[in-house]
C-alpha cells in the first residue's frame, strides 16, 4: 500500500495510528476508572444500610416469635403460621 510513499508520510502515518491508539486506550481506561468509582459507591451506600438491614431482619424475627408463640398457646396442639393456606406447619410441644 505504501510501497511506493515517501518514508515521511509513512512516518506520519505511523504516529497517526499510534497516537489514534493512545487516544483509544486512553478513554477506555477513563471509562473503566469512571465505572469502578460508581461500583465503590454503590457497595459504600450499601454497607451504610447493612446495619440498617440487620436490624429489620432482627425485628422480623423477633415479630414471628411472637406470632408463633401468641398463635400456639391460643391453639395448644398442631400449629400453622397465618401467612396463608401453604405447607408450612410446625408443631407445638
Amino acid at each position: 500500500m505504501f510501497a511506493n510513499a515517501k518514508i515521511r508520510s509513512q512516518l506520519h502515518f505511523g504516529v497517526l495510528v499510534l497516537l489514534a491508539i493512545v487516544v483509544v486506550l486512553s478513554l477506555v481506561s477513563l471509562q473503566g476508572t469512571w465505572k469502578f468509582r460508581g461500583l465503590t459507591k454503590s457497595f459504600r451506600a450499601r454497607a451504610t444500610e447493612l446495619s440498617k438491614a440487620a436490624r429489620l431482619s432482627q425485628s422480623v424475627s423477633d415479630l414471628r416469635s411472637t406470632i408463633w408463640k401468641a398463635t400456639a398457646t391460643e391453639n395448644k396442639g398442631d400449629f400453622q403460621f397465618p401467612i396463608g393456606k401453604d405447607k408450612m406447619t410446625a408443631h407445638y410441644i
